[in-house]
């Protein structure tokens, strides 16, 4: 199997396992979704509903593959995926986290 169609099957396979611990903790209204999209190598994990009368519309996760790596564009959770990432087989060198500032990633276990 080449290396990004890997990646992205460690990508989907923690995000439904996060779906799957995470759906009976939500409060009524809310609802967890896993979002795939192979082409443009996008995945994410949504949170959608209604919660005291406001509507909940958002990402809770979302990673991208990008350059040949995969960027953790935003990790909203107490468990960051970057840690899953690398159990799971992804090299460090290969992850980006990108909702960190550049100058900060330098300073990390990640890819800068």
């Amino acid at each position: 199997m080449d290396r990004m169609k890997e990646y992205r099957e460690i990508i989907k396979k923690l995000l439904r396992e996060r779906e799957q611990i995470a759906r009976p903790f939500l409060p009524p209204g809310l609802e967890l979704v896993c979002v795939f999209d192979d082409r443009s190598g996008c995945y994410g994990l949504l949170t959608l509903g209604w919660m005291k009368g406001e509507r909940v519309c958002g990402d809770t996760l979302l990673l991208r593959i990008k350059d040949g790596k995969v960027w953790v564009e935003d990790d909203q959770t107490d468990a960051p995926i970057a840690e899953d990432l690398v159990e799971a087989g992804i090299p460090p060198e290969e992850i980006v986290l990108g909702f960190q500032p550049q100058e900060m990633r330098a300073h990390m276990d990640f890819a800068a």
